[in-house]
């Protein structure tokens, strides 16, 4: 039932449902309302409709972590410290709401917070994450 085809940096391509994407993200719905998508190819007689395509700059894995997240998919068995930032990083970047939460959630339950404070409690102050730089 998706109609939208997410491309990330190394090509590898994620189905999602437009009007998701929108709710969870005003960079994305901006995209869809000025059509900075890739229109489909024609379909050949016997195909389906290729789905519309959004390029984007970021990896298949950050991408794939976050589709987990908006999705509510289970999280990654393990996530390092970078793929957090990447996380963040994108989240702040396509202006993605309502996960604070869950995010927050799963960085506390798998980042050990006395291996680098500092690093940490300066990534929580620069994208607002309140649970993480009090604890």
């Amino acid at each position: 039932n998706a109609d939208l085809i997410i491309r990330t940096s190394d090509k590898k391509e994620f189905k999602v449902h437009k009007n998701i994407m929108a709710m969870i993200s005003e960079v994305f719905k901006d995209m869809m309302s000025l059509d900075d998508i890739n229109p489909p190819r024609p379909p050949s007689e016997n195909s389906k409709p290729d789905l519309p395509v959004v390029d984007i700059t970021e990896s298949s894995p950050v991408i794939s972590n976050l589709l987990k997240l908006i999705y509510h998919s289970p999280p990654p068995n393990s996530i390092t410290l970078d793929d957090m930032l990447h996380l963040f990083h994108t989240m702040h970047k396509y202006q993605v709401i309502g996960l604070d939460d869950t995010v927050q959630d799963l960085f506390l339950a798998n980042i050990d917070a006395k291996k680098n404070p500092m690093r940490l409690y300066a990534i929580a102050k620069k994208y607002s994450l309140n649970r993480i730089s009090d604890s």
